[in-house]
């Protein structure tokens, strides 16, 4: 059971009450065929309380053209999830497969309901008794609880090593469909997002002075709607990164990470595409306790954000100012006691496997791929 308690002074003064009951059932289900194939099944269900601003019935004016308001007569959102994975290893060639399978049904989506003026006029939001002016080609948007909300997706990935295990490449495939319901004016759209990926990886396994990983991963999108067709669209994105970990003597190590990322199908002006290059040199010394790293972030100054908001009123292009290159000093020092044990992990004290030789392992690339 979940609760919310406040007092409120606009533009009705009193107290704020909600009580939310939730029951979440959830199963788990495990089939082995043999030592190397197995099926396992999740069904799980978690609620999504409406937040504050939700609830509010007070008109956010910032934009005077697209105004904002909550809506007190929201439900919370109540979230059936199945995933089933079946998964099968090859100990001769030491080659692994594993597919997904995952759906969701939502009951009450908290969705939007998007009011669009023609001409100045007054409308009263759901849940409400005041009245809001709305001036023409405005918006006025509230959250509401609609139906019809889902999401289905599906994941193949094969793993195999190469010359003795000296490389190891894994391919995937995966498809996705969503359905998010939305009201503008009188009217239900529902926006229907289909998207398909696809990608490898080659990684190293060559020495313990020497690591890389190879990556490329592509996803083409595509964003459908049942009322306005005319905000239907397709986009592509391609994210390609090198990595690299490399001991290049007595506690010396560097690393470098490259990330190039391609756009298209968005606005004009943000069909583009850029490298993120982070690299950093570190020393260990006072007998391995210590470590000294200079980090270098962004070294091409390229770094960017861009974000595709796909809206049942709109389809908006957003790229915002990130911080780009940088340089960084940072000392580290171990007082743990040489006496003292660690828990470890299924890889080693950091749970890791060889990470942690030194340097640093980079941040993610900058930007990232539109939503879908």
């Amino acid at each position: 059971m979940a609760q919310l308690r406040g007092d409120q002074t606009f533009p009705v003064a009193g107290p704020v009450r909600y009580t939310f009951v939730n029951v979440l059932p959830q199963a788990n289900l495990m089939y082995r065929v043999d030592r190397t194939h197995n099926l396992r099944v999740f069904y799980r269900t978690n609620t999504n309380a409406p937040s504050i601003n939700q609830l509010q019935a007070v008109v956010n004016n910032s934009n005077p053209l697209q105004l904002t308001i909550g809506n007190p007569a929201l439900r919370q959102e109540y979230a059936h999830n199945l995933v089933a994975r079946y998964s099968a290893s090859n100990p001769e060639k030491k080659g692994n497969f594993f597919a997904l399978l995952s759906g969701s049904f939502t009951q009450n989506p908290i969705s939007n309901r998007t009011l669009v003026g023609t001409r100045d006029t007054t409308v009263t939001p759901e849940g409400t008794n005041q009245t809001v002016r709305l001036p023409a080609g405005g918006q006025l948007t509230q959250s509401t609880n609609l139906s019809d909300q889902y999401t289905l997706r599906t994941l193949a990935n094969y793993g195999q090593p190469l010359f003795g295990s000296k490389l190891n490449l894994n391919a995937n495939l995966g498809a996705s469909f969503s359905q998010t319901p939305g009201l503008v004016n009188a009217g239900l759209n529902y926006a229907r997002t289909p998207a398909l990926t696809g990608g490898v990886t080659l990684s190293s396994n060559i020495s313990e002075r020497l690591d890389f990983t190879l990556s490329s991963n592509s996803t083409q999108s595509y964003v459908y709607n049942t009322l306005n067709t005319n905000l239907d669209s397709r986009y592509f994105s391609q994210l390609t990164r090198l990595r690299l970990s490399w001991i290049v003597g007595p506690g010396i190590s560097i690393k470098s990470d490259v990330a190039h990322q391609l756009y298209r199908g968005l606005s004009s002006a943000y069909n583009q595409n850029y490298a993120l290059w982070n690299a950093s040199i570190g020393k260990k010394i006072f007998n391995q306790r210590g470590e000294i790293q200079l980090y270098a972030f962004d070294l091409l100054a390229q770094n960017r954000a861009i974000q595709r908001n796909v809206n049942v009123a709109y389809v908006e292009d957003v790229q915002t100012t990130v911080l780009q290159r940088y340089f960084m000093l940072m000392f580290t020092y171990n007082i743990r006691s040489a006496n003292m044990t660690l828990p470890t992990g299924p890889e080693g004290p950091d749970g890791g496997g060889r990470r942690g030789r030194g340097g640093f392992d980079g941040p993610p690339a900058g930007g990232g791929p539109p939503p879908g």
